[in-house]
């Protein structure tokens, strides 16, 4: 009964991956410039099943201020990007438009650059971005999700501390299953 449950188990996961997921993936590398000064840089992945002309990223009232648009060369003169503080208990955003082709279906607009004041205590988080539709003439939302947020440096001294306490305790575990065999 066990084997045929694990089986089951099994079908269904390799089922499910293979569909295809028909969303957009953005993703973020924030780095400290000074204080409480951050840039992002993020990609924005089009995995739908057409265009991308326009999204918004959103940045919590709270917790963010003073975003600053920087132009690079991968996002181009066709893209107009502003930028929107926040406002009493609104969440500030920065808005992108191409008056071009956009984004293509499989392609991704790398190095869209976003530098601003993080007022919070920890690191900055996951933030949340909408997709709409540029033929729409009210803006509606076609796709949304949050920014997976990479912080760089990584705290490596912490990565290094778990893996060595983690030998420690299965080489002790192996010590321990050693002397219980010889006895």
């Amino acid at each position: 009964m066990k084997i045929q449950k694990a089986i089951k188990t099994v079908l269904c996961c390799l089922l499910l991956s293979i569909q295809p997921a028909l969303a957009t993936v953005m993703s973020a590398t924030t780095t400290n410039i000074a204080g409480n000064i951050w840039e992002s840089r993020y990609t924005i992945t089009n995995n739908t099943t057409s265009a991308i002309q326009w999204f918004t990223i959103y940045f919590k009232f709270d917790l963010y201020e003073n975003f600053v648009y920087i132009p690079t060369a991968e996002v181009g003169a066709e893209w107009d990007v502003f930028a929107v503080e926040p406002f009493l208990s609104s969440d500030g955003f920065v808005d992108a438009f191409s008056f071009g082709e956009g984004i293509a279906v499989g392609q991704s607009l790398t190095n869209f650059v976003v530098r601003y004041n993080f007022l919070g205590q920890d690191l900055p988080g996951n933030q949340s971005f909408e997709v709409y539709n540029a033929n729409d003439s009210v803006p509606t939302p076609v796709d949304s999700g949050e920014v997976d947020v990479k912080i760089v440096p990584e705290p490596a001294v912490i990565l290094l501390f778990g893996v060595g306490l983690l030998a420690l305790i299965s080489t002790r575990k192996y010590q321990r299953l050693l002397n219980t065999r010889r006895k």
